[in-house]
């Protein structure tokens, strides 16, 4: 850099490093959306996002990001909703979209082509609705009064009674059965608007949670309220399925759309009736 002022210098060898340091593959971009942006997630989407790299590495990782086209994340979509879901495809191609904007940002490149271009349908509604009877039958269950049946009849029931998401219900603790009602911060506001939502108590409502509390191991302090036998917090897997169809039984037979929404803790109604609300709607006859 003979001839140059310093000042001269240090910019050329700046904007040289920021040439070495520029992502030129889709797998060099995957690799700094790893380190710079997935950290900051919330840890479930932090392992969807990963999961989600890992597929997408075989298929575009050579590719330069300006290369990404509209027909390419069409063409994936459709070889992945075949061969696995159409959820698993979707949030495969979210996950790329999001990939290419931060290329924006960070100078990689001067457009996303995904952006406002492809749309890739939400999976159809699922329309099992949990009948009440299929409930009364839940509760007779009683096989060899297995805890782990008891246990789960109780979930349902304080399910039933919160509409509360799965895994916040698997969350409560001791400490937040308080006084003046049942403290639960949705998760997935905790790292949001921080919403807390308190569930006045009622008779049924106290019932259920007293019963919980007789379930061995005995709890103290800030123990879960749901425990294995070694004391230990349940999986969210060990409740997954009844977590879906119970949840869905919640929404269908709230009294409005709106009431539904607000117990189940969704912001936009839509997504209350989309995948919750299963029931056939009524039309009466014009008069």
């Amino acid at each position: 850099m003979l001839g140059r002022s310093p000042v001269e210098a240090y910019a050329v060898w700046s904007e040289r490093m920021g040439e070495v340091d520029t992502p030129r593959t889709m797998n060099q971009l995957f690799d700094r959306y790893l380190i710079d942006v997935v950290p900051m997630k919330a840890k479930r989407t932090q392992e969807s996002n990963e999961i989600s790299i890992s597929k997408l590495r075989p298929v575009f990782g050579r590719l330069s990001p300006a290369s990404i086209k509209p027909k390419h994340a069409y063409k994936y979509n459709d070889a992945v909703a075949k061969k696995r879901s159409t959820t698993t495809a979707r949030r495969d191609i979210e996950t790329l979209r999001h990939v290419l904007t931060k290329a924006v940002e960070w100078g990689v490149i001067d457009r996303n082509q995904l952006l406002g271009q492809v749309r890739i349908e939400h999976a159809s509604s699922r329309d099992r609705y949990v009948e009440a009877w299929e409930v009364t039958e839940l509760f007779k269950v009683t096989g060899h009064q297995m805890r782990s049946i008891h246990l789960a009849q109780c979930f349902v029931r304080l399910k039933l009674l919160l509409g509360s998401r799965r895994g916040d219900i698997l969350d409560l603790k001791l400490t937040d059965l308080k006084e003046d009602g049942i403290h639960i911060q949705p998760s997935k506001t905790r790292n949001s608007t921080g919403r807390r939502q308190i569930y006045q108590w009622s008779e049924k409502r106290h019932h259920v949670v007293d019963k919980i509390k007789a379930i061995p191991p005995r709890r103290i302090g800030p123990a879960h309220l749901f425990t294995t036998r070694q004391g230990k917090p349940y999986s969210k897997n060990a409740f997954d399925s009844l977590w879906q169809r119970f949840r869905a039984k919640v929404a269908t037979d709230s009294f409005t759309l709106l009431e539904a929404a607000e117990r189940l803790g969704h912001s936009d109604p839509s997504t209350t009736n989309r995948i919750y609300r299963r029931k056939p709607v009524v039309i009466k006859p014009i008069e």
